[in-house]
């Protein structure tokens, strides 16, 4: 297998990491992205924006030594979920994109290749996610939510799945690859303030193609939110689900997707005590207002929406955002 050496030729993979103020989790990341063990060239690319704990002296630090990565800096306001990422792919020399976030760090050396070997084959998937596992302190709302997210079972996503439409399209830009290909860039929609992963998922199913879930290609990865923020969360996500088309009013999916979710945090929660479950009947209590609040989000007054939203999902109670996504 091939550490691919600094100066080596074109890359057939670009991995793109999205950073700002992650130092700590760069000092176990970008070892473990650098130490993969694949067959193919591959190059790291790192876009700063506007770290001051370090992380830009530590990239360049290790780029001296290791001519596959490179650190590209913009303005901390020039941010973006969407542009950001296409900015990556236009930074890449690789066919294959590969995205992973700032403060995910892969637990092995089979994370890029696990990745990379689902989209290669010719008429594969052009798109695949890996599987993401929390934090050793994460709280219980990301325990249950995770293991629901990210089963150990691998998965084909297309227009025929026997899925519900909620996992039918779900998908994460926090550790993914991408067949650039078989799709022209750029690949977010820009016009989308959240869920840019979800938004190319829909795009790219819809369409015809299939997206793989590989659960051997393995992130650490978590937040701790507060019941505000879990809230805002929710709200934001229905109003863009909402938007595309995957909550579309059947209530019966929706309560199919929650009796699912209450199954697998039945089986960690039995191993928890009455902190941990009471944590979890409010962290559950609250995402179900968010999301039905965001799906009714046009009831409300506008100044209520906008100090709810944290993206802007429903600035001016106007069509512009959900006309921009469908």
């Amino acid at each position: 297998m091939l550490h691919a050496s600094p100066g080596i030729g074109a890359p057939e993979a670009s991995v793109v990491m999205l950073v700002k103020n992650e130092r700590g989790h760069l000092q176990l990341s970008l070892p473990a992205v650098l130490d993969q063990q694949i067959d193919q060239p591959y190059e790291v690319i790192v876009i700063d924006s506007g770290s001051i704990d370090g992380s830009v002296e530590l990239v360049r630090e290790l780029a001296l030594t290791d001519g596959r990565l490179r650190l590209h800096e913009i303005e901390p306001t020039s941010f973006h979920h969407a542009s950001t990422r296409n900015l990556g792919a236009h930074l890449a020399r690789g066919r294959f994109v590969v995205y992973l976030g700032g403060d995910a760090v892969p637990t092995d050396g089979a994370w890029l290749g696990g990745l990379l070997s689902a989209i290669q084959s010719t008429g594969g998937p052009i798109a695949a996610y890996g599987r993401q596992v929390p934090r050793q302190d994460a709280d219980i709302n990301n325990a249950c939510r995770i293991a629901y997210n990210y089963g150990p079972d691998p998965l084909m996503k297309d227009r025929d799945a026997a899925l519900s439409p909620k996992e039918r399209y779900f998908f994460s830009s926090v550790s993914c690859a991408i067949d650039r290909r078989r799709l022209d860039t750029p690949f977010f929609d820009e016009r989308v303030p959240v869920n840019e992963d979800i938004t190319l998922s829909r795009h790219l199913i819809d369409r015809g193609d299939r997206i793989a879930y590989v659960p051997s290609s393995i992130v650490v990865h978590s937040h701790d939110y507060s019941l505000v923020d879990v809230f805002r969360r929710y709200f934001d996500n229905a109003i863009v689900y909402g938007a595309l088309g995957i909550f579309n009013g059947d209530g019966a999916s929706h309560a199919s997707d929650g009796l699912r979710y209450l199954q697998v945090s039945a089986k960690i929660l039995q191993h928890r005590g009455f902190r941990d479950l009471a944590m979890f009947a409010a962290y559950f209590a609250v995402s179900a207002a968010g999301l039905e609040l965001g799906l009714r989000h046009k009831r409300l007054p506008e100044a209520a929406c906008r100090a709810i939203s944290r993206f802007g999902t429903c600035v001016g109670h106007s069509d512009a955002f959900t006309t921009s996504v469908t």
